[in-house]
Parts: C-alpha cells; sequence; structure tokens
C-alpha cells in the first residue's frame, strides 16, 4: 500500500511538472539595504543604506494549484554611507561603500489567479558571489566574503504578464570581517550581514 501511494504521488508530481507552462522574463527595480549596525567598543558605528539597483533575467514555471517557481539571475548594486554614532564624534570618519553581487535566487510564489490579476506571496531562498566592493571610509578595513547566502520573503501582483513585487531580504551568512584601529594600535573588529527592501518590476515573454 505504501508503494502504491509512493508511486501514485510520483506520477502526480510527474503530471504536474508535464502540463506546466512557463516563460523567460527580465527583471529590473531597487534596493534598500545596508548593512547591520557596526561596534567597536565605545564608538557605535551604523552603515545607512542609500538606493541601489538589480537587474536580471528569470524562468517563471506555473505550476497547479496556484503555485510556481521562478528561478533568477540577477546583478545586484548596493551601497551606503556610514555615520558615527559615538558621543563627541570620535573615531569613524563619513564616507561610502558599493558591493555588487551576482545573485541566484529561487522564488517559489503561491497566489490566486483573478482572470487579469494574481496576487502572490512569495519566499526566495538565494545564493550569491560577491564581483566588486570598494570603501571610502577613513580607518574601515574590510575582508569580504565572496560567497553570501540568505532569504527574502514578499509579496506580489502580477497583471497580464507584468510582475510588481518587493521583498525584504536577509543575509543568513556574514558580510565579511570590518576592523578598525584606534590611536592606541588596538584592533577592533565586527562581522555584519545585509538585510533590507528590493522592489522590482518584471515582463514574463
Amino acid at each position: 500500500m505504501k508503494r502504491f501511494f509512493l508511486i501514485l504521488g510520483i506520477l502526480l508530481c510527474t503530471a504536474s511538472f508535464a502540463n506546466a507552462k512557463g516563460g523567460f522574463g527580465i527583471k529590473a527595480g531597487l534596493n534598500f539595504q545596508s548593512l547591520d549596525d557596526i561596534s567597536f567598543s565605545n564608538i557605535n558605528y551604523t552603515l545607512n543604506r542609500k538606493t541601489g539597483w538589480n537587474a536580471g533575467i528569470l524562468y517563471k514555471i506555473s505550476l497547479p494549484l496556484g503555485f510556481a517557481v521562478q528561478p533568477e539571475l540577477m546583478y545586484s548594486h548596493s551601497r551606503g554611507i556610514g555615520k558615527d554614532l559615538s558621543s563627541g564624534n570620535i573615531g569613524l570618519n563619513q564616507g561610502e561603500y558599493t558591493i555588487d553581487n551576482l545573485q541566484l535566487p529561487v522564488v517559489v510564489q503561491w497566489g490566486v489567479d483573478l482572470f487579469m490579476f494574481r496576487p502572490y506571496l512569495q519566499i526566495a531562498p538565494y545564493i550569491g558571489y560577491t564581483i566588486s566592493s570598494s570603501c571610502s571610509i577613513q580607518g574601515l578595513d574590510s575582508d569580504k566574503n565572496k560567497f553570501q547566502y540568505g532569504v527574502g520573503i514578499g509579496a506580489g501582483l502580477e497583471i497580464w504578464k507584468f510582475q510588481l513585487s518587493g521583498r525584504y531580504c536577509w543575509d543568513l551568512g556574514e558580510v565579511g570581517k570590518y576592523s578598525w584601529t584606534d590611536a592606541n594600535n588596538n584592533i577592533m573588529s565586527a562581522t555584519p550581514k545585509t538585510k533590507g527592501f528590493e522592489l522590482s518590476i518584471a515582463i514574463i515573454f
């Protein structure tokens, strides 16, 4: 009996994917992401978000029961500005940082088809690779990890062949190791993670 249900399940899944409809698309949007606060002893330093952007390609696979799977290949450009929050404004100076990543999210959607409209919820685990990074914040050194991984959660609206979506993304791995050397040559370090919103529009052909 167990074998029967196992075979039946495999056949149903195979039939579902065989009847699945797919389509390629292009996608672009804005990033509002920042690194977690970095604290060095008595210095509380934060890297505030500035608007970045993302662009890439996707392939949507429509499944039964309102589900869809959408692998994406995205180029993401994030940037921010440093701000010293310590009393007396001592320590690190203000400056900018940029991070350029190549990301591969696999988006799982669930929604309801309402004729021309399809509102949906989404969860998007992803992996990423840092292509380049820069930092003009005086006194702040960084040793960035090349590989990242995380998850995004959000919602969207599909209108005909267009998708409008937004999700909040968390890096589950550390971006890298940031360090600062004070006037007494004491080295302090922190290991922040990236988090923030991502808004995008896509068209599926």
